[in-house]
């Protein structure tokens, strides 16, 4: 045994600041000891002692508080006073209930202020404690003995390789399963079951092996087969790792979506449950697959699919983040601890069968766990980080790397400058930009000349008032005594409060005015409107006495604009109407049909024709022309683009403000003085502690091209996402670091993805509440520069709630854009109170335009404009090509076709495929939270395994290959359990997720050890175990009882079938049953893989983060394939015991209860297949061979005459009931054998 001998050492107790033999009571003043015994001594023994005293019952947190040495040495935590500290103080902490550093204590009350204000004095004045040392009572502290506990159960023991028993009965016992069974059996006096008929063991087989029924020409030809072919073809089936993956995925708690409150999607989550069909259906050898989970990114010559060629391994380490998680957490530190909890809880129990996150908050209580095993585990988790892996199908991506390097290094030898002077670029501008400025200069049309209806401004007033005989104008004038709302146009307008003298006795009566009728001529009805926002103001527009449109005020009290759309009735007789109430103010003005409506902005764009027409005079290309136009006439361009100055130039002219870019340069120069740099990509080498996934980033160490035509130039000194090409795919991450500070990032992207992961939490792209200024997604500003380089910032002003917090920068390219990035500043954290101002991120373009100054005109520009051109600066040359500007005619011919090959290769690409895995992150120790608080922070511990399994450091893959290893006790003993529960019902050890004290002990320990011996030796195949098991006649027995053997001795020695003196009955899962559903009614479809099918959603799951609903059949797809939304679970899969996924499962339920005779009676998908099955029998013309087919399908057993009768004498009483024997007394008899025992029971 190289793990286990003589391993065991003490745990290293925590470093006190004091040394034990220094530490005495303290001699005190009159006034201190007045003060000590009279104050704090009696709060002390109040609400301390009963815990942390040699009176408690039982010491917590090994922490005395009845001494000057019980407080100095601490307990787990350390110290829990410093003397003249109050804010390291533990004590101090905990009973202001801050939990800065520790739990609130007392844990179910606060003590009063008074009391806390004396111990804050107590404990300033430097905690005079005149209290010797009091001798430890005996059993007080709990002591952690590890190598008692591991001597003393058997799990921790080595596989011992056992040779089988000698039988009585030497021809049932034909293999060693059978003889280990056999002997216990018969040393209690028993005898096996006699075999279970071929028919039987045939349908068994079938449900353990793919999870479906056997069909009856699957079952005829199994007949006249030998078993061992029959199991053989069974194992080579697809479907066989569709059944198997079921119950990892039971494991590793699978779903498609993390709950809570909206339920958000685990993106890509079923990559991983098809890794786990493939996985099975290849038989991976189960230490490699233990590999691929625990550390399938650090393999270094991965598993790979054998016909698409993708990484397979590093998809297994997808299972760390299938748990749940919430979008808004308060504490990101306690639930990144929560989460750690989970995924421990998990890799424990599905691999090594111990319930290691019982250690969190103390250590186990009955196993050889400690907490510092718990902490050493999460360490690795610490280090680590999720990754969304592209998955090179056919390794397409990786071989076009290799073409577009071969690409830019033939590039290498040409001339990247461009091939001629861009004439027909400047020439464009100088003539778009005359006609843009043109068309500034123009008049705007008004929109208030038009078919005058109304202004209010004469007495006559023609309209009509309605249903009343009130005579009253409703038009007042600015020269009345009246306030006059502003935005009036004349003198007059109407107004409602001209009624005021009815307000008092008709405060709701309705009014309305009617205008004479017109013809309307022109498009818009535009008109000033005000006064009480309520839907009982209106302007209404008439048409054939109808209203057709209507409008009402949207600024109260003044009057604004407003139109009326009415050009689909130009040319139609109409009226206009005034309606309100009385006690609500209301005012209109200025009734007019035009044009134009009242909101119309001159635009200073030119037309098409108007283009065609520049483009014929000027024989320039109207492509140019329209590209100059658009970017002339942008209304708001970014500040730090060339556009902003050249759209500012062509409204304002020589008024146009520029830059003062000496200013902007010692404001950088001072930038570049007091910021440390974090990262830069000047070297081929990616910076220490950087990760990369996938193939989307690769150095630029110097300018170049790069394939696409869009942005053809690439600088040097960078880290590029396209530099081979676009549609890449890739994350780049940087290493871990603590927010303390601003983080500047210098980019230029497009639909760029970047975020700041803080304390490994994911969800903050749903959570802009909690972590608004942690994420750039890729619709934002900050990521989408337009073709430049220019700075973004996480600011800490933002992100102040995580300062002290650890964090890592991670940019993300989905294929869909691109990411450049120059340089990762830092501003020092002492810099608090006058904020260091970026550098400035204007265009080069910009700055060559107005370096020198304005321009005089526009030729200027044009000459500025050219010079900037012949630089060859990639960045200004990329701005002409990304604007729409400049085109390959202006390249190199070589360099064209370069390019042009380029980009047929990128987009070529297959779509994206992302699978959730893990990547590795910066290493990181972990420090043991006492009590389970991240903020009590106990001893630091390194990376490694469990001690009591030798606690060998190493990274991810060390831990890996240390489970792996065939001395490693648990292993293959957990794993030859799990297969054995899947095909018996029971395990050997009935607890297959806790092999530790807690868990019931092997009832077959020296078979539990052959089997995990002949695993482990044999190349750790599960389909070889499998088959060892079904073909033992252990396996083959009947579920009856042996003829010769009555039930009161069964009762006697072996009622619950420990002993396997027969095959047990056992129920079909959840998904076997719906499965067999669609396969007996012909509606099953076989298709494997692929994103799952939605959840049908029945009237009663509603609630936050519901999706689309599924159809009711799962479009006949198996179980396997529907998804897994976890708040929004199968109602019919529940029913029959699926687990739901927050937690590992290795053994489901089994329920027998009212609910599943129900489902099976009234689920509509279980009478939708009824009615399928039936129909799809119709064609078998004879009742009695259609019956009994129907019933082969349902059990796998042909009816006798008796079981045939009693089906036909069903479909006679059904067909009485519906008057005739049609379709329905057939969708019943279906139905009714739906609900047979035999149907959902593998006997």
């Amino acid at each position: 045994m190289k793990y286990f001998q003589a391993i065991f050492v003490s745990i290293l107790l925590f470093q006190h600041v004091w040394a034990e033999e220094k530490i005495q009571p303290d001699v005190l003043s009159t006034e201190e000891s007045e003060f000590f015994e009279a104050k704090v001594r009696p709060i002390l023994a109040e609400h301390c002692y009963d815990c942390h005293s040699n009176e408690a019952k039982k010491l917590k947190g090994k922490l005395f508080l009845d001494s000057k040495w019980g407080w100095a040495t601490g307990g787990v935590g350390g110290p829990a006073i410093i003397p003249g500290d109050l804010i390291e103080s533990m004590v101090i902490d905990a009973v202001r209930h801050t939990e800065e550093l520790v739990d609130a204590m007392p844990p179910k009350y606060k003590i009063e202020e008074e009391e806390i204000a004396i111990l804050e004095k107590w404990v300033a004045m430097g905690a005079p404690d005149p209290r010797a040392k009091v001798e430890e009572k005996e059993g007080l502290v709990e002591v952690f003995d590890l190598p008692k506990r591991f001597a003393e159960h058997w799990s921790w023991r080595p596989v011992q390789p056992t040779k089988p028993p000698l039988t009585d009965n030497l021809e049932w016992a034909n293999s060693e399963v059978d003889q280990f069974i056999l002997h216990q059996i018969e040393q209690a006096d028993l005898q096996p079951a006699l075999p279970a008929d071929k028919r039987t063991w045939i349908r068994r087989l079938y449900f353990d092996l793919i999870g479906l029924p056997p069909t009856p020409e699957q079952l005829a030809n199994s007949l006249n087969k030998s078993k061992e072919v029959v199991v053989d073809e069974l194992l080579a089936s697809p479907h066989f790792g569709e059944k198997w993956a079921r119950h990892w995925m039971d494991l590793v708690r699978y779903a498609d979506t993390y709950g809570h409150e909206f339920d958000f999607p685990i993106e890509n989550a079923h990559e991983y449950r098809d890794y786990l069909v493939r996985a099975f259906n290849k038989d991976v050898p189960y230490d490699d697959f233990i590999r691929e989970h625990l550390a399938g990114d650090l393999i270094k010559n991965p598993r790979r699919h054998p016909t698409e060629g993708f990484n397979e391994s590093v998809i297994g380490t997808g299972f760390w983040y299938f748990h749940d998680a919430t979008h808004g957490p308060t504490d990101v530190l306690q639930n990144e601890a929560d989460h750690q909890d989970n995924q421990i809880d998990v890799m424990g129990k599905a691999f090594q069968g111990l319930t290691i996150a019982c250690a969190r908050c103390h250590d186990h209580k009955f196993d050889a766990i400690s907490t510092a095993d718990y902490y050493a585990l999460t360490g690795y988790l610490n280090g680590s980080a999720l990754v969304k892996y592209p998955l090179d199908t056919g390794g397409i991506r990786q071989s076009t790397i290799k073409k577009h390097s071969y690409l830019r290094e033939k590039a290498k030898g040409k001339i990247l400058t461009p091939l001629h002077s861009p004439k027909d670029i400047i020439d464009s501008f100088l003539a778009a930009s005359k006609l843009v400025r043109k068309k500034h200069n123009q008049p705007p049309p008004n929109p208030w000349n038009g078919q005058l209806i109304e202004n209010f401004e004469s007495d006559a007033f023609t309209w009509k008032l309605v249903n009343t005989d009130f005579n009253a104008s409703p038009i007042l004038q600015t020269d009345l005594n009246m306030t006059v709302p502003k935005g009036v146009k004349g003198k007059g307008w109407f107004d409602s409060r001209a009624f005021d003298v009815l307000a008092a006795n008709f405060p709701e009566m309705p009014f309305a005015w009617l205008s004479p009728t017109f013809i309307i001529e022109k498009p818009y009805l535009n008109f000033l409107i005000g006064g009480s926002l309520n839907n009982h103001n209106n302007l209404e527009l008439l048409v054939d006495g109808k209203v057709v449109q209507k409008a009402s005020p949207k600024v109260e009290k003044n009057l604004s604009p407003a139109h009326i759309d009415a050009t689909q009735w130009v040319g139609k007789n109409a009226r206009l109407r005034i309606s309100w109430r009385v006690a609500l103010p209301f005012f209109l003005d200025y009734l007019v049909f035009s044009n134009f409506k009242s909101n119309h902005k001159q635009s200073v764009t030119p037309n098409e024709s108007e283009l065609a027409q520049l483009s014929l005079t000027s024989k320039l290309p109207k492509d140019k022309l329209w590209a100059w136009t658009k970017l002339l006439t942008q209304t708001n361009p970014d500040f730090w683009s060339p556009e902003k100055f050249l759209t500012d130039w062509i409204r304002l002219g020589n008024k146009t403000k520029t830059e003062n870019w000496q200013a902007l340069n010692q404001t950088h120069q001072r930038y570049l003085r007091e910021t440390k740099v974090f990262a830069d990509f000047s070297s081929r080498k990616l910076p220490i502690g950087w990760h990369r996934t996938g193939h989307a980033f690769h150095s630029s160490t110097s300018n170049g091209i790069r394939m696409n035509k869009k942005i053809p130039f690439s600088g040097g000194g960078t880290m590029d996402s396209s530099l081979y090409g676009k549609n890449r795919l890739g994350t780049l991450r940087s290493p871990t670091f603590v927010i303390d500070q601003d983080i500047h990032i210098k980019m230029n992207a497009e639909n760029a993805f970047v975020r700041l992961v803080i304390e490994n939490y994911q969800m903050a792209p749903f959570s802009k509440l909690l972590f608004n200024g942690s994420v750039f997604k890729k619709e934002s500003t900050q990521t989408n520069s337009l073709g430049a380089f220019k700075w973004i910032s996480f600011e800490k002003k933002l992100l102040k709630k995580y300062t002290g917090k650890k964090a890592y920068i991670e940019f993300i390219d989905n294929g869909d854009g691109y990411i450049e990035i120059e340089q990762i500043r830092f501003t020092p954290s002492s810099q608090k109170i006058i904020p260091l101002p970026l550098p400035h991120s204007h265009h080069p373009l910009k700055k060559a335009l107005t370096f020198n100054g304005l321009p005089k005109n526009d030729e200027e520009i044009a000459q500025r404009i050219l010079k900037a051109w012949e630089s060859n600066d990639p960045e200004i040359l990329n701005w002409f090509f990304d604007r729409g500007l400049a085109d390959y005619s202006h390249l190199q011919p070589e360099l064209t076709a370069l390019i042009e090959e380029g980009e047929k290769i990128s987009n070529e690409l297959p779509a994206p495929r992302f699978a959730v895995t893990m990547g590795q992150a910066t290493p990181e120790n972990a420090h043991v939270y006492v009590r389970g608080s991240y903020k009590s922070l106990g001893q630091e511990v390194s990376n490694r395994y469990l001690e009591a399994l030798g606690a060998k450091k190493g990274d991810r893959l060390g831990l890996a290959n240390q489970i792996a290893d065939s001395e490693n006790p648990l292993t293959s003993r957990v794993m030859v359990n799990r297969i054995w529960l899947q095909l018996f019902g029971r395990g050997i050890v009935p607890t297959p997720d806790d092999f530790g004290p807690q868990g019931q002990p092997p009832s077959h320990s020296k078979l539990l050890d052959w089997l995990a011996n002949d695993f482990s030796e044999n190349g750790w195949l599960v389909k070889r175990m499998i088959r060892k098991l079904v073909l033992s006649k252990t396996y083959g027995q009947s579920s009856r009882i042996h003829p010769k053997l009555n039930a009161q001795k069964i009762a006697d020695i072996d009622p619950a079938n420990v002993l396997l003196h027969r095959m047990p009955v056992r129920r079909l899962q959840a998904e076997a049953i719906r499965d067999s559903l669609l396969a007996v009614s012909g509606r099953l479809d076989l298709k494997a893989f692929g994103t799952g099918v939605p959840t049908h959603l029945t009237a009663f799951m509603t609630g936050r983060g519901s999706k689309a609903s599924g159809p009711l059949d799962g479009a006949g797809r198996r179980s396997i394939y529907q998804a897994v939304y976890r708040n929004f679970l199968s109602p019919f899969l529940l029913a029959f015991d699926m687990p739901s996924p927050f937690g590992p499962k290795g053994r489901r339920s089994s329920s027998n209860v009212p609910a599943q005779a129900l489902t099976l009676m009234n689920d509509p998908f279980v009478q939708r297949m009824a009615v399928i099955w039936a129909k799809n029998t119709a064609s078998i013309q004879d009742p009695n061979q259609r019956a009994k087919h129907m019933f082969e399908q349902a059990v796998g057993q042909v009816p006798n005459e008796s079981k045939t009768n009693q089906l036909l004498a069903f479909l006679e009483r059904q067909g009485e009931l519906y008057g005739k024997k049609d379709h329905r007394a057939w969708n019943d008899l279906a139905h009714a054998l739906f609900n047979l025992k035999e149907f959902s029971y593998l006997q």
